[in-house]
């Protein structure tokens, strides 16, 4: 996961850029403590890198993205480390 942080720092805007947010979205509910972890160690919590992607898989899809985004949400708040609270707290802001 910190690898795919760095690269969006280098990628160019396209499909391996797109593929690298898609994937972070994924981490930010399928591991969430690492997911936050790896953005406050490889962008000291500047930023959410890719928590609201969601990917072609949705697209058109209101319903699942409503269900995808509120998933992301819940796993991110079950994560109660006081080191990550402020990225979290990001990224609980860039989901709404």
């Amino acid at each position: 996961m910190e690898i795919a942080i760095r690269l969006t720092a280098s990628t160019e805007p396209g499909d391996v850029l797109e593929s690298l947010y898609e994937m972070l979205g994924r981490a930010a509910a399928s591991r969430p403590r690492h997911f936050l972890q790896a953005l406050l160690q490889e962008n000291q919590g500047r930023s959410c890198l890719g928590v609201n992607f969601l990917g072609e898989r949705f697209v058109d899809d209101f319903k699942a993205q409503k269900a995808e985004i509120a998933r992301r949400k819940s796993k991110l708040r079950d994560v109660k480390a006081p080191h990550l609270k402020d990225i979290r707290d990001l990224c609980l802001k860039t989901l709404g």
